[in-house]
């Protein structure tokens, strides 16, 4: 199981990802989104998530990092510390 996030904008940024072994986020902020999707479906390739913004992508990366291995940062975000210096989220943060 990789730990390596890949997050693009373009159907070769995906396709990348999958050759590599790492999950795939892909950005619909492109200019040509519909032109990505046709390209991935032609491939057979499907991200692992879609978001609409790179904030988005790294909300989601974070979580899906966490349920995947806890890591010492959600470890840190959990008991109101941030040794790490992230701008992080308050939709992130165990206190919710």
């Amino acid at each position: 199981m990789t730990r390596a996030y890949y997050v693009g904008d373009h159907a070769r940024d995906i396709m990348l990802a999958h050759r590599i072994g790492a999950r795939s986020v892909l950005v619909t902020t492109g200019a040509d989104v519909a032109h990505t999707r046709s390209e991935l479906a032609e491939a057979g390739l499907v991200p692992d998530q879609v978001a609409e913004t790179l904030g988005e992508a790294v909300e989601w990366i974070v979580r899906d990092a966490d349920r995947r291995q806890p890591s010492a940062i959600t470890a840190q975000l959990g008991s109101g510390e941030n040794k790490a210096g992230l701008n992080v989220p308050s939709s992130l943060k165990a206190d919710r």
